[in-house]
């Protein structure tokens, strides 16, 4: 019984736990999006309702986001449908929230009621990081493909301008108080 419980350990290190660790990473991708051109980059991200009570995340190997009830603890949706989700940042008051994907281009905007999907922008391949103005008028988006920052207006859901002369901006980015 002991020779068979010291060769026990090792087999589960050679065939199990490889397979567990990389599971997830392999079944949630689909081929059409591992050839993206930023699908080597990874990261994760986080951000809190302005209430403490909301978590969302992200790992942009994943093609979801996860949203978290922090009064319980507990996962409240999973929501598919994603290339590399990037950045999130909420919006209008902490009612919605904005998920940028870098693979698709995009902007999405849910709602924190239900946690649908309202809207979404095209703002090009490489849409990183996110930051709103002090007014929670506009979202600036870096954009690493374009060596750019693309400027929406939140109200209208539609870009109004984009500010070129960055090398790869992609998180970090933030806007002043003034």
């Amino acid at each position: 019984m002991k020779v068979k419980s010291i060769w026990i350990i090792p087999l589960l290190f050679v065939f199990f736990i490889p397979n567990v660790i990389g599971a997830s990473s392999i079944k949630s991708k689909s081929p059409e999006l591992e050839t993206g051109f930023d699908t080597h980059i990874t990261n994760n991200s986080l951000a809190v309702s302005p209430d403490g009570q909301i978590a969302i995340v992200s790992d942009s190997r994943e093609q979801s986001i996860l949203v978290y009830d922090l009064t319980k603890g507990k996962l409240r949706k999973k929501i598919d449908g994603f290339g590399s989700p990037r950045n999130i940042v909420f919006i209008d008051g902490g009612s919605e929230f904005v998920v940028s994907d870098s693979t698709l281009g995009t902007i999405r905007f849910y709602s924190l009621k239900n946690f649908t999907l309202k809207d979404e922008v095209v703002v090009g391949q490489g849409a990183f990081g996110t930051a709103v103005s002090p007014d929670g008028k506009t979202l600036y988006v870096n954009n690493q493909a374009y060596n750019s920052v693309t400027v929406v207006d939140l109200k209208k859901r539609k870009p109004i301008d984009v500010i070129t002369g960055f090398a790869q901006p992609r998180q970090g980015i933030k806007v002043s108080s003034d």
